[in-house]
């Protein structure tokens, strides 16, 4: 009989679930395949997320040029 022959998968997965929780997210992705299936799992998310910040750069980019390009006609405008 193995000494790890009484340990349940309730056991085990409460024990690895503690290990997990002392780590970061980087030290899991440097498990070797970690990065490969989280990717793939958080796809979408990532592409969402990326789409959101991209949209917000640019509006704010854009709006400081609509913003820059009314100053600048409101000092040329005679009055």
């Amino acid at each position: 009989m193995s000494k790890y022959s009484k340990m349940t998968n309730e056991d085990f997965i409460g024990i690895l679930t503690s290990i997990l929780g002392e780590k970061n997210g980087t030290d899991l992705l440097s498990i070797p395949g970690i990065y490969e299936i989280l990717a793939e799992y958080y796809n979408n998310q990532v592409l969402e997320i990326w789409a959101a910040k991209f949209r917000q750069t640019h509006t704010t980019i854009a709006n400081m040029l609509i913003d820059r390009g009314r100053h600048e006609m409101a000092k040329t405008k005679p009055g």
